[in-house]
């Protein structure tokens, strides 16, 4: 399964593997929390009866939080490119976090969504799913048979399942898909990635349960944390080009983290050594926001040195 709202530098791959790893305690803190796919996790472990969710930008925690309170279950509007150039421009507090994430491409905050090329064929896709309206496929030459299913998710793969096996016939009917042949944001025509991150949000909703959340968009210094709480830090990568890296002060990070009298765990690729332990690690291949896919990557999970409890894998609390 997914974990979270889309994001860029998400853990959705990790985040059930680190709540794993993590023991079990009254609260858990996501001081970073970005995407909240690490506090998505925690919410569905049974570990913890109270989860803060904390991240400066807030944007990713306001759309998690709208999607579990179920505000997405009848979306269906398109945001253009010029409604998603208004808003990013706007304070991060004052934004739409539903157009700023769920349009952008690899959910960045930066680039709008679809490029340029394809957007006319994407919208035309998002009638057919969105509003069963079929109109804007046939002006661009397209005739898909009328669609029998009554749900977004129901559209979604019958008009995906007649795109891909008609692939040749849209490529050319579609001609500026015919000079984007090897552009990876093309690959799978059938896909409609504003569609998949809907459902997705949807798929959030009422996940809390009997679960306490508690939200809050302060530096993480200002985070008042319970004693006896476990702490996760997805703090920004060094080397990375990620819009929240910019102005991040790590040895003031790693100063105030080494203070810290509580269980404290921190994902990065590599922390100052002899000041902080690994406690588990992963390989996996590296998304690059400009370059496609990258090599292997050590992620590694940190605790302040000699401060480790041992991993206790899923205990329920209640």
């Amino acid at each position: 399964m997914r974990y979270g709202v889309p994001y860029q530098g998400s853990k959705n791959r990790l985040a059930r593997e680190i709540i794993e790893s993590l023991p079990p305690a009254e609260t858990f803190v996501d001081l970073f929390a970005g995407g909240c796919a690490v506090a998505h996790a925690a919410i569905l472990s049974g570990k913890f009866r109270r989860v803060i969710i904390n991240d400066i930008d807030g944007r990713g925690v306001r759309l998690f939080r709208a999607a579990m309170a179920g505000a997405y279950h009848n979306e269906t509007s398109w945001v253009t490119r010029e409604q998603f150039r208004v808003n990013i421009r706007k304070p991060a507090r004052e934004q739409d976090p539903f157009a700023a994430l769920a349009w952008s491409f690899n959910a960045n905050l930066r680039d709008y969504l679809y490029a340029r090329e394809i957007e006319q064929l994407q919208y035309a896709k998002h009638a057919a799913i969105a509003w069963n309206d079929l109109e804007p496929l046939r002006q661009i030459g397209l005739r898909p048979p009328a669609l029998q299913e009554s749900t977004v998710r129901g559209r979604y793969y019958e008009l995906g399942a007649w795109i891909e096996a008609n692939a040749e016939t849209v490529r050319n009917t579609y001609k500026d898909l015919q000079t984007m042949k090897a552009d990876k944001r093309i690959k799978k025509i059938h896909q409609l990635d504003n569609i998949q991150r809907l459902l997705g949000l949807q798929e959030l909703e009422g996940i809390a349960g009997a679960v306490e959340i508690v939200e809050s968009a302060v530096d993480y210094s200002a985070v008042d944390i319970p004693p006896g709480a476990v702490v996760y830090c997805d703090i920004p990568y060094k080397g990375t080009d990620a819009v929240y890296v910019e102005g991040f002060d790590h040895q003031r990070f790693y100063d105030w983290a080494a203070a810290q009298a509580c269980l404290l765990y921190i994902s990065e690729y590599s922390m100052p050594p002899g000041q902080f332990d690994i406690v588990k690690s992963w390989n996996i291949q590296k998304l690059s926001t400009s370059n496609g896919y990258g090599g292997l990557v050590h992620e590694n999970l940190y605790t302040v040195a000699a401060r480790a409890a041992p991993i206790m894998g899923q205990i329920c609390l209640f």
